[in-house]
């Protein structure tokens, strides 16, 4: 006969249970932060909603509220057609300069602003170097991005803009664009090689050009800029803005030190029989060039020279005209940078189609109203939590697994020791010679 053996720690269901609650409770919290991708990389569509414009050369304006955290522009694809649109320019902006989700004509900004992206002329989609991008969001000046369209005639229900493609990963160097050019000159009627020029001293901090884009209107036929150090003249970029007007990626970065002379000229050939003037419509002329470059922050707060000068954020009109005059002298030799833009193009090809692969699975929504708001928020976990959260679960998991060890063992001992009474207890009682 065997005497049943009654437990009275019947645990053992309940244990396993909880214990797969809290795996899978683990597995889950592993799965709902997992970062994208290796540089959490996601995309911001920052576009028109049905726009309507009502005239020819039209500015129009969208904001977008940008997160609360610290993000980093590190890619652009334009979402436009040159058939409607002349020009677009990107703006991060402190404080838009209408309360309004988008606007017409006027002024992008109030307070601080930085250009991080400009397109014209069907110009393709940019990539940043890996080291480089533009800081906006917490931290910094820069809580919203404005776009702004510059339309060639009337629209109806218009969706254009820009797709920022974005990472929450810093990166050593930041980026930034030096606006030059001049709009002083006029186009005489049946006129050729008409010249407009530019120049200034840069003071500030090292910078690195690296990318370059050149804009005028149909009359312009070659943008040029070069660097003066001491007697040495370099050129930085010469080329034909007719070309689609994207960022092109210098062969070598181009350093520019606190005394250098940016200078620069765009010439044109006017064959109509009226005169053209600068100004913003496009019937009117522009000579405008792009540098984007890259800075280390730490430089720019440390800068001595800025505390007594303003530093150089743009080289405009021709305020070393002086300096200009050394580009017509024969007398004077330039270096030339050997620059071809379909070698430049493939090499960056396959870091481009990388970083837009990565982009794709993970966007914001637009922030403008509450609920949109709401929505982002799930977006918002710095990947530096990630780790910590794991390691805590992992803590969690493995010590209910050494107690319900223990637990098991303890239990164990005291129902063998119980048994081994009741089996004797049974024997005392049992007759001498009595089966089973």
């Amino acid at each position: 006969m065997n005497m049943p053996i009654t437990s009275h720690f019947n645990l053992r269901g309940t244990t396993s249970w909880n214990l797969l609650i809290i795996l899978i409770t683990v597995l889950n919290i592993a799965d709902s932060i997992t970062i994208p991708n290796d540089d959490d990389i996601i995309t911001i569509n920052v576009t028109m909603s049905n726009v309507t414009t009502t005239k020819e050369d039209q500015y129009a304006y969208v904001q977008y509220l940008l997160p609360d955290e610290e993000l980093t522009i590190i890619g652009y694809l334009p979402l436009i057609n040159m058939n409607i649109v002349h020009h677009m320019v990107t703006y991060a902006c402190s404080i838009p300069a209408s309360n309004r989700s988008f606007w017409f004509d006027g002024l992008a900004c109030i307070g601080k602003q930085l250009i991080v992206h400009v397109w014209a002329l069907n110009g393709q989609p940019l990539i940043l170097p890996k080291d480089v991008g533009f800081v906006v969001g917490r931290n910094t000046p820069y809580k919203f991005i404005i776009v702004n369209l510059h339309y060639l005639s009337i629209v109806t229900d218009d969706n254009s803009g820009n797709q920022l493609l974005v990472s929450r990963k810093s990166r050593p160097y930041r980026a930034g664009i030096m606006l030059s050019g001049t709009h002083h000159f006029h186009l005489p009627p049946k006129t050729h090689k008409i010249q407009a020029t530019f120049s200034c001293c840069y003071r500030g901090s090292r910078i690195n050009i690296f990318a370059v884009k050149l804009h005028t209107h149909r009359w312009g036929r070659m943008n040029s800029l070069y660097q003066i150090r001491g007697e040495n003249i370099t050129q930085i970029i010469r080329g034909s803005p007719q070309r689609p007007q994207s960022f092109y990626a210098l062969p070598s970065q181009v350093s520019i030190d606190n005394g250098d002379y940016l200078v620069g000229e765009c010439v044109y050939d006017n064959d109509d029989d009226h005169a053209v003037n600068a100004g913003p419509s496009h019937d009117d002329e522009m000579c405008n060039i792009y540098a984007m470059y890259s800075y280390k922050f730490e430089q720019i707060l440390n800068d001595s020279t800025t505390r007594t000068q303003r530093r150089t954020t743009a080289c405009w009109g021709n305020t070393a005209a002086h300096m200009t005059r050394l580009l017509f002298d024969d007398n004077v030799t330039i270096t030339t940078v050997p620059y071809v833009i379909q070698k430049i193009s493939q090499i960056n090809k396959i870091h481009a189609e990388q970083t837009i692969q990565l982009s794709m699975s993970h966007s914001y929504t637009n922030p403008q109203n509450t609920s949109d708001a709401a929505q982002s928020e799930k977006f918002s976990m710095n990947e530096t939590k990630l780790p910590w959260l794991l390691i805590i679960s992992c803590i969690i998991f493995l010590s209910t697994l050494i107690i319900w060890t223990l637990y098991r063992i303890l239990c164990n001992g005291i129902i063998s020791n119980d048994w081994i009474q009741r089996q004797k207890n049974y024997e005392m009682l049992m007759p001498d010679g009595a089966e089973e």
